[in-house]
């Protein structure tokens, strides 16, 4: 590894994602960095033999292909990547059938972590960058077109939010680990694990947008049912522990602010699936019965029954 430029892995986690998988690959090694490391790790995907398929891509230096002997599911896929697969001192997740746009990417995020002082555990392509001078959130210019924002002041400012997309973030490998990255089954564990490294580090954020996220039917996210939704409570709890030394203002305001973001969701899931006075009851438990979340329930259920 080159002292002064890390090695970079990009992990690709599949499942049955044969008609994308290739596109991943593609745009990992078009990315102009040369110290990188590219795992694609498929999770037992049952129709097709990933070595077979991807046997052009053996052999080459810098991609490792993996399939695990299970099914480990998406969380415990991640989770196997990172923890065990994963070489770098940075990486960032490219799912199966996303790919990279903008072979700048690496590069770009490596020259700005290396030129700040400042401890840096996340870098952000794709960020609502304008958002930062509307909303007067402190920052620092980096290289003309980045910004470096302390994790306190982001979560201070977390109502403005400045986006959120899995594959245009890379995150300091130690860091993520120290934070105990993908531990909970749940849909949105991605970006709960984002939230739980920003109150130990500065954020550099990118206007630039630098990948493209394919939708299609087979996503888990247009499979979301309510069940799922409730797990995120869990993810809740799971960041407060993180969030222990933030001052009791700031950590009341973030948690209020995550907390209306996973009620509505259930809201959602809620009036999309069979009535059921007893996820009713589930609802008012986990809110608490606060207003702030009991009137626009009873709102929608009342569109509901007229």
């Amino acid at each position: 590894m080159n002292m002064q430029y890390p090695l970079v892995s990009i992990q690709i986690p599949t499942y049955n994602q044969k008609e994308f998988i290739k596109d991943a690959l593609d745009s990992a090694l078009a990315q102009n960095y040369e110290h990188l490391q590219i795992v694609v790790c498929d999770d037992c995907s049952p129709d097709y033999d990933i070595f077979e398929y991807l046997k052009d891509y053996v052999g080459h230096p810098k991609i490792e292909i993996h399939r695990n002997e299970k099914n480990l599911g998406r969380v415990g896929n991640y989770h196997h990547c990172l923890y065990d697969l994963v070489k770098g001192d940075w990486f960032v997740n490219l799912d199966g059938d996303d790919y990279f746009t903008n072979r700048n990417f690496v590069k770009t995020a490596i020259q700005s972590i290396l030129s700040t002082k400042e401890r840096v555990s996340v870098f952000q392509g794709g960020a609502f960058v304008h958002r930062i001078k509307d909303n007067n959130i402190p920052n620092q210019l980096i290289n003309g077109s980045i910004y470096l924002i302390n994790g306190i002041d982001y979560i201070k400012h977390f109502h403005h939010n400045l986006g959120f997309t899995h594959a245009s973030i890379f995150y300091n490998v130690k860091d993520a680990k120290s934070k105990d990255f993908y531990n909970i089954n749940a849909l949105d564990i991605d970006y709960y694990s984002y939230l739980k490294i920003l109150p130990v580090s500065s954020i550099l954020f990118w206007g630039e947008k630098v990948y493209h996220w394919r939708q299609h039917d087979e996503q888990e996210t247009h499979t979301l049912n309510f069940d799922a939704c409730v797990v995120k409570y869990d993810e809740l709890q799971d960041i407060e522990n993180h969030y222990k030394l933030l001052p009791i203002s700031i950590k009341a305001k973030m948690l209020k602010q995550t907390r209306v973001d996973i009620t509505i969701q259930l809201y959602r899931t809620f009036f999309n699936e069979k009535f059921s006075f007893n996820r009713l009851l589930f609802v008012l438990r986990k809110t608490k019965a606060n207003k702030n979340y009991i009137i626009p329930l009873l709102s929608l259920i009342k569109r509901k029954l007229i």
